[in-house]
């Protein structure tokens, strides 16, 4: 993955880019190890999240779950880049609280375990490709007005040079004119 410093983005824009990413990769991580509990069970004496706030602020270092550093990071007014993630969190929440209220815990052949894995990979596989995609249709649009900005900016240049092209031939026939004006007195 490239570093936000090697995007042309002005200085003040690239922590906040960064803080970002490195939010999302905590949410995917959230999310991974919640999608294994839905697949294998819960394990043992995990309480699942009951809001968004317990959400961010759960950890796991064993699991390599991090919380979540600011309470805006969930909430989609605030970080609406995070919004299709919070939604992916918020009904996985509530898959899991069903199905924790119901106690029934079916289980699967290892076939089974296996291919609902594969599922699930294959989903988390397609939301970022859909994300990345976006991202990069966004990318590109700002290419192509930077682009546009930079030919005009280039074409404005030309004409400038054009005019100071003109003034320097005006002010050498001027310049002549006097030294002639000047012999002939």
């Amino acid at each position: 993955m490239r570093d936000s410093t090697d995007l042309k983005l002005p200085r003040e824009i690239q922590p906040n880019l960064t803080r970002q990413i490195e939010a999302q990769q905590k949410i995917r991580r959230k999310l991974e190890v919640l999608r294994q509990f839905d697949i294998e069970g819960m394990p043992a004496g995990f309480a699942i999240p009951n809001s968004l706030a317990d959400f961010r602020s759960w950890s796991d270092p064993s699991r390599n779950v991090q919380k979540l550093g600011s309470s805006g990071t969930t909430d989609r007014k605030v970080s609406p880049h995070n919004e299709e993630l919070m939604l992916e969190v918020v009904e996985l929440l509530e898959k899991l609280r069903r199905a924790a209220q119901t106690r029934t815990k079916r289980t699967y052949t290892p076939l089974e375990q296996r291919l609902r894995a594969r599922d699930s990979e294959l989903q988390v596989q397609q939301r970022l490709n859909g994300a990345l995609t976006s991202q990069i249709l966004a990318l590109r649009n700002d290419l192509l007005d930077a682009t546009k900005a930079t030919a005009a900016s280039e074409e404005e240049l030309a004409q400038l040079r054009q005019t100071a092209d003109s003034l320097r031939r005006e002010v050498l026939d001027l310049s002549r004119s006097l030294k002639l004006g000047l012999r002939r007195v």
